[in-house]
């Protein structure tokens, strides 16, 4: 059955629809316009395989209505819009496709309600709905990614339920970026979402346990990036957060964090980085992780109410040339740099002649996954600096080929190769600024 074009109002009673289908397969209703009907703009009830495409439903209870409805409808392109109750609504409705639909001005944007297990939401456009964006009720395994939820006045994705996967969502200029709550939101796993300027919390966790949250990036939210409260056995892994207080744990859980300056704190302690004062272990691979745990029940290594953490004694990961000499000359310095351990670089320093302004116009890092070039700011400030932000990481035991152009009178080191404390740079090849070429020159800088 093929219904498109029509506009549907006015339909009253409970369960009367605009478009009603009931029972019935492979049918596709595009095009159609519903509005201010008593309660569903568009009703599927107990069918499949059905197509629901770029309808248009507003001012009804419900815009778009999926019970027991299950196994490959899809719903791609509508808009559902000022609905008193919800833009779109499955209950108990699974294995069913939603793509690139719009649901904003309704209570909540799109809600999988009991029982709606193994949907697949992707690319849709949530915003300024009166409660939740996306709101997941007792539903299961469910794949939400690449959704964009934005300006509503509750979460902007609220999971009360479990094992569901939520991929490369942006949660942003909501009260809550996205919401795990309660004992009910076990075992989900969030990777590679992005959540920021939220007025409370980027990822918020409540009574909820057993969850993976792992390369999330929450930035410049009101209060904490990450915050977990009564959570306990979750993985919190190499995710990013720049806020004011970072992030909160007050239950027992497992962190693994890239140390950043200005980054990934609890507490005014680095995590993942962390280290207390009365550790003594050792970091024979130079992850800045520890390589044993310390004992969970130790109080001076537990952090707010217990981190459990491998902990590593803090020290500043640079890698220094040394000062160079004469003969100097600026030019165009290309060569590799093998560090022994990992380096967080927050800066490029360069050694200049006394007297002189050296310094390094342009710096380039590349190779093994890293591609990252800056440009110097001329004769202001801390000239001899070049700054990264976000800092950059090279890996130890990883080759790295860099690029360094220099001004003025820079401090040459003449060698082909220099082993130092941290790892090895060597010269590829130097072209001074006459043309000249060498394979025996290299910058004398500083990375930290």
């Amino acid at each position: 059955m093929l219904g498109s074009l029509f506009t549907v109002q006015n339909a009253t009673g409970y369960a009367n629809a605009g478009i009603h289908l009931d029972g019935v397969a492979h049918c596709n209703i595009s095009n159609n316009t519903a509005y201010s009907n008593d309660y569903f703009g568009i009703y599927l009830s107990s069918s499949c395989n059905n197509t629901l495409e770029n309808n248009t439903a507003y001012s009804n209870k419900y815009g778009i209505y999926l019970r027991s409805s299950c196994n490959y409808n899809t719903l791609s392109g509508n808009t559902a819009y000022n609905n008193s109750w919800d833009g779109i609504r499955l209950w108990s409705s699974s294995n069913n496709t939603l793509t690139s639909n719009i649901a904003y001005l309704n209570n909540y944007g799109i809600y999988l309600y009991s029982l709606s297990n193994y949907n697949t939401l992707t690319n849709n456009i949530v915003y300024n709905n009166s409660g939740d964006g996306v709101y997941l009720y007792k539903s299961t395994n469910n794949n939400i990614t690449s959704n964009i939820v934005y300006n509503n006045s509750d979460s902007g994705i609220y999971v009360y339920s479990s094992n569901n996967v939520l991929t490369n969502n942006t949660a942003y200029s909501n009260d809550y970026g996205i919401y795990l709550r309660s004992a009910i939101s076990n075992n989900n796993n969030l990777t590679s979402n992005t959540a920021y300027n939220n007025s409370y919390y980027g990822i918020y966790l409540w009574q909820s346990s057993n969850n993976n949250l792992t390369n999330n990036t929450a930035n410049e939210n009101s209060n904490h990036g990450i915050y977990l409260s009564s959570s306990s056995s979750n993985l919190i892994y190499n995710n990013y957060f720049n806020n004011a207080n970072n992030a909160y744990d007050n239950g027992n859980n497992i962190w693994n964090i890239t140390k950043t300056a200005g980054t990934n704190i609890i507490g005014g302690e680095y995590l993942g980085g962390n280290y207390w004062s009365d550790y003594a272990g050792s970091d024979t691979d130079g992850d800045g992780l520890g390589d044993t745990m310390l004992p969970y029940n130790s109080s001076s290594n537990i952090q707010n109410g217990g981190d459990y953490l491998p902990l590593v004694k803090f020290a500043p990961s640079i890698f220094d040339t040394g000062p160079g000499t004469y003969p100097s000359i600026m030019g165009k310095h290309e060569g590799t740099i093998r560090p022994n351990k990992k380096i967080v670089v927050h800066k490029l320093y360069t050694y200049p002649c006394a007297g002189t302004g050296g310094h390094t116009e342009y710096v380039w890092f590349y190779g093994n996954g890293l591609d990252v070039n800056k440009t110097w700011n001329g004769y202001t400030g801390d000239y001899h600096n070049i700054s990264f932000d976000p800092p950059i990481t090279l890996h130890a035991n990883t080759t790295y080929n860099y690029e360094i152009r220099t001004g003025s009178y820079p401090q040459i080191i003449h060698e082909r190769s220099l082993p130092r404390a941290n790892g090895t740079i060597n010269c590829t090849q130097f072209t001074d600024a006459n043309g000249r070429a060498y394979d025996n020159w290299i910058p004398a800088i500083k990375l930290e």
